[in-house]
């Protein structure tokens, strides 16, 4: 089933940390949260070739980079 508006709120963490993590610039947060969507989309992509290779080393280092700019944005749980 599609994630719900109440399903997010559990993903990302709250505004204050998010907005502290980037030393109160909007303008920052802004910047990078254009970037994640895309940059996840290639991750993504990435992470589905290499797995389809049997990348194993080469799918961790991609998951790992998932996960780190997830974090950054507040979206930990991902």
């Amino acid at each position: 089933a599609p994630a719900t508006a109440a399903d997010a709120g559990e993903l990302v963490e709250a505004r204050g940390d998010i907005v502290g993590r980037f030393g109160g610039s909007l303008e920052l947060i802004v910047q990078v949260l254009r970037r994640f969507v895309p940059d996840m989309q290639d991750l993504f992509a990435q992470l589905e070739r290499q797995l389809g290779e049997g990348d194993v080393q080469g799918s961790a280092a991609t998951l790992h980079t998932i996960k780190g700019s997830a974090s950054t944005v507040g979206a930990s749980a991902l």
